[in-house]
């Protein structure tokens, strides 16, 4: 497993042949309808990590994890009658074991409460309503709760204030527009919800650790890297070489 952001290229043994398959997918999106309440800030959680994530999981020590991706990679393949209604369920177990493997060493106490399922709704709507304004307690609203309670409520499940998540959302989606097109960084900072360049340059550094432009610098970089500027294919010499 790798993030679509790290630059990465196959090779084979030398001596050998070998043919490589690649699955790209937004997990957070195609997960986000089938889990609610205590899962929700895992899946969300999981949805940032795959930005960051680098991990080799072998056949013999991960048997099911190969399993279902071969079984995908299959079903993509031969693209029969209802194979996208079988490969969406066949993300959503493997999904649902590499978060049973990450969680394998995480403390008791660490779970989530079991009325995590209160502020569904207002992680719905910041998810689908981020670029807007609103005020804070509108989302205690949606949930039933007084603001006071919402907001103790949420952080406990979240670990973080409601707005706080709220600008957390606006810079993971200005971050994916700055990798992936070209408007402008005072354009893709409207665009996410912020009337303030200062306040979006701010964010930005504080959540990605760089600002907008280095962040996009360094992903231009990362992108002339890429597979794709050896159509996929190179020998372990020229990687050294490198």
């Amino acid at each position: 497993a790798i993030s679509c952001d790290i630059p990465h290229t196959t090779c084979s043994t030398p001596g050998t042949a070998s043919k490589w398959s690649y699955l790209f997918v937004d997990m957070g999106e195609l997960l986000h309808p089938f889990f609610t309440g205590t899962d929700l800030r895992n899946v969300d959680l999981f949805s940032i990590s795959e930005h960051h994530l680098s991990r080799i999981m072998g056949k013999k020590e991960y048997p099911v994890i190969h399993s279902l991706v071969t079984e995908i990679i299959e079903e993509m393949k031969r693209k029969e009658s209802g194979y996208e209604l079988i490969v969406r369920g066949l993300f959503l177990a493997l999904a649902s074991n590499l978060m049973r493997i990450a969680a394998a060493g995480s403390k008791k106490e660490d779970q989530q409460p079991e009325n995590a399922l209160v502020i569904a709704p207002a992680l719905d709507f910041i998810r689908y309503h981020y670029m807007e304004d609103f005020p804070m307690e509108n989302l205690a609203g949606l949930c039933g709760l007084s603001p006071t309670h919402f907001r103790r409520l949420f952080s406990s499940v979240m670990g973080t204030r409601p707005l706080e998540h709220l600008n957390a959302t606006r810079i993971r989606k200005a971050a994916d527009l700055l990798r992936m097109t070209e408007e402008s960084v005072l354009s893709i900072s409207e665009r996410v919800g912020f009337h303030s360049i200062s306040s979006f340059n701010r964010h930005f550094l504080s959540i990605m650790g760089q600002t907008p432009r280095d962040w996009r610098r360094q992903m231009s970089i990362l992108k002339d890297q890429s597979v794709f500027k050896y159509n996929g294919w190179m020998y372990a010499e020229i990687l050294k070489k490198k």
